[in-house]
């Protein structure tokens, strides 16, 4: 199971993306990097220390910073990283099923994906032109 849970890290943290340009995250991914929570819900039930995790995760994300953010998957820019470090921070200190813990992320990656709406000199909301 923990062999999985690292294998499971390694590919989603390397895979390589279609994207071109500037990242912004696309509900595909989010549903991708989700299901990686849920994963790491399971692997907190299984037994696996929440340090051992983490510092998995962060090795990880260190050795894909060696290849250009356009042939990542996720962890495009440190944005990235911060919100799936987060999160499974969050696996280990709120404990929640491994399925609530995956649709709480979705929800959270979602919300952040969407673009911000266009204001103008007063703050308010202006539409798209």
């Amino acid at each position: 199971m923990l062999q999985r849970a690292v294998a499971i890290v390694v590919v989603i943290l390397g895979c390589a993306s279609s994207a071109v340009g500037a990242h912004e995250r696309n509900p595909a991914e989010c549903a991708e990097a989700g299901e990686f929570i849920e994963h790491a819900a399971l692997s907190r039930e299984a037994g696996v220390a929440r340090e051992y995790f983490l510092e998995r995760v962060r090795g990880d994300l260190e050795a894909i910073r060696a290849y250009p953010p356009a042939l990542r998957w996720f962890a495009q820019d440190s944005e990235d990283e911060i919100l799936l470090t987060r999160a499974v921070e969050t696996v280990f200190d709120l404990p929640l099923e491994p399925g609530a813990q995956r649709r709480k992320f979705l929800e959270q990656c979602l919300v952040s994906a969407m673009p911000a709406p266009l204001t103008d000199d007063v703050g308010s909301a202006s539409p798209a032109r």
